[in-house]
């Protein structure tokens, strides 16, 4: 444990090559024109630079349908956005394929989530989908006690190693650095708080 941060080093996987980013939502809501400005703040001066993103916002001409939800996780593997947890059907696993635009029409079964996950976020990690922190059950809700893994191109979940008591938390977030995740902030009492 290093300040705040929870480091778990993954154990059965290679070494990362890929940049985390955060683009999975892009499939459901194109990119807009933007100009963000990031202050700098130095000790006697400001610095500070522009992003532009440009495209249009668009409405998808998707096909088949996914499960309304809130407080969930949304992550793309390969050609696949994976759509599961949250406060309704936690455990269903919609997936939208980006060539065909189509919802949960592959022709693939796939399985529930072994928990009832929501207010998390799930990363992609050496071709595996880790939940690392979250809540499960709804009212009141509980605090995740063990990793969560998807093995999408085995169509397969695992339970992976026990979150020290200290650090089971949802509503955090979630980054992998240096083959390491690092969970920052959360809560561990539901919508009661507590951190």
């Amino acid at each position: 444990m290093v300040g705040s941060f929870l480091l778990i080093p993954p154990s059965s996987v290679n070494r990362l090559y890929l940049v985390l980013l955060f683009a999975a939502i892009l499939a459901i809501v194109p990119l807009h024109h933007v100009d963000a400005t990031q202050s700098i703040r130095g000790s006697n001066k400001e610095k500070s630079r522009k992003l532009a993103l440009s495209g249009e916002w668009m409405d998808m001409n998707d096909t088949g349908s996914y499960t309304a939800r809130h407080e969930c996780s949304f992550v793309q593997a390969g050609k696949k956005f994976f759509l599961f947890g949250g406060r309704e059907s936690p455990k269903k696993l919609d997936v939208y394929d980006i060539e065909s635009k189509k919802w949960n029409q592959d022709g693939v079964t796939y399985p529930d989530a072994p928990a009832e996950w929501h207010h998390f976020q799930a990363t992609l990690y050496n071709g595996l989908i880790f939940v690392v922190g979250a809540f499960r059950k709804n009212s009141p809700e509980l605090n995740a006690e063990q990793v969560g893994v998807y093995d999408p191109a085995n169509n397969v979940w695992m339970l992976g190693p026990m979150i020290p008591a200290s650090r089971q938390r949802g509503g955090g977030g979630l980054v992998l650095h240096n083959d390491r995740f690092y969970m920052v902030a959360g809560n561990n009492n539901g919508h009661s708080g507590g951190y």
